[in-house]
């Protein structure tokens, strides 16, 4: 087992990676997913030295809760990548979760660093929402 230390509120190091979020666009497990009627979202952060998603240790639990309150969805998992967080939320309505993260995040002050993206396939993110409206609609790896 790999350790990684950090302080709260400093940047993760490059690929902290939990096993579920491994497994989330798995093409098996995503194929399970699509059977279960879930739909996958992702929530990306920019996640460099100064983002403010460092004021909100936990965010991905919080937006988790609320998809449950609502009944759209819950969170699932979390990768870091350098510079950006990805974490993954499975949803059993699409428009309700979308609207939710979207609303939460706005009222937390980060919608200016953070994406939103419907997984298509296990290896077709296409964005949602982003603070950079030309970008919606376009394709996106989780690794970029």
């Amino acid at each position: 087992m790999i350790l990684v230390t950090h302080k709260p509120g400093e940047p993760r190091e490059p690929l902290d990676v939990n096993f579920a979020a491994s497994q989330v666009l798995d093409p098996v497990w995503f194929k399970t997913w699509t059977k279960l009627g879930l739909t996958v979202i992702a929530v990306q952060f920019d996640a460099r030295l100064g983002s403010p998603i460092y004021a909100h240790p936990g965010i991905e639990e919080a937006l988790g809760l609320e998809l449950q309150e609502i009944g759209a969805g819950h969170f699932d998992s979390t990768f870091w990548l350098t510079g950006s967080a990805w974490h993954f939320f499975l949803c059993v309505d699409i428009g309700r979760a979308v609207r939710r993260l979207k609303s939460q995040l706005e009222i937390r002050g980060l919608l200016s660093v953070a994406n939103i993206l419907l997984a298509e396939s296990p290896d077709n993110l296409t964005l949602w929402y982003s603070p950079d409206a030309s970008l919606i609609g376009r394709a996106v790896e989780p690794s970029e």
